[in-house]
């Protein structure tokens, strides 16, 4: 026989949600998740920014490293294929950066990528010129040289202004197909926005920053992007 008073005293309590409670809850976790959403993924642009700049700094060491050991004498950009900078075939094919004149001063293949950009497929690649076993989206280079710079003699370039002077700078992924920048006025080669509307750029005298797209296309059509003297190609 059940006793009365065992049930009375001995009911477990009952802890469960109301409908209306757990609706409340989930209102305030979506609200939550709103707010925090643009603020996480800001952050993590920014990382991404930041380690694209360390990136180009210690490129830009590299390059001052093989022009010191090359008698004042610049790398060169993929425009008639290897050798070159960035182990770049060719415009259009692949990149490998093991093959490059800079790479016994990196030795470090993370260093051509950008952060944004892995995972991110570049869309100007031949599909012939993919190696085996990769897609477009393992493409290992994001930033492309100033073509004026490409095998010329540091010592004898005249200059507006040196640290205004463009060395590498990173390219939309869209549009990006080899280590080759040509700063000419117009709309060959637009400087990018994939970083908060602008882009990093590494110059001749070895800073790097970030610039708004807008201020680095004023920059290039002022023509500080190409030596006093070179014909435009």
């Amino acid at each position: 026989m059940s006793n009365p008073v065992r049930k009375k005293f001995f009911r477990m309590p009952d802890f469960g949600f109301t409908l209306i409670e757990l609706l409340v809850v989930i209102a305030i976790v979506a609200i939550l998740a709103a707010i925090l959403f643009p603020v996480f993924l800001s952050a993590r642009n920014q990382a991404s920014q930041a380690r694209c700049l360390a990136n180009m700094r210690q490129l830009g060491a590299a390059f001052e490293l093989y022009v010191r050991d090359w008698e004042d004498t610049m790398p060169a950009t993929a425009a008639f294929g290897l050798p070159n900078w960035s182990g770049c075939e060719g415009p259009e094919l692949w990149v490998y950066p093991e093959k490059g004149q800079i790479w016994r001063y990196t030795r470090n293949k993370s260093l051509y990528l950008c952060p944004s950009d892995r995972g991110h497929p570049t869309q100007r690649v031949q599909l012939s010129a993919i190696p085996a076993g990769l897609t477009a989206k393992d493409y290992p280079l994001s930033y492309s040289m100033n073509i004026y710079l490409s095998k010329k003699k540091v010592g004898t370039l005249r200059m507006r202004q040196v640290s205004r002077m463009l060395l590498l700078i990173q390219e939309d992924r869209t549009r990006f197909n080899d280590d080759i920048y040509v700063p000419n006025p117009g709309d060959r080669d637009i400087p990018g926005k994939m970083h908060n509307g602008g882009t990093n750029i590494l110059y001749l005298d070895g800073h790097a920053l970030w610039r708004d797209r807008d201020m680095l296309r004023a920059e290039r059509d002022s023509q500080y992007w190409i030596p006093i003297g070179v014909p435009h190609i």
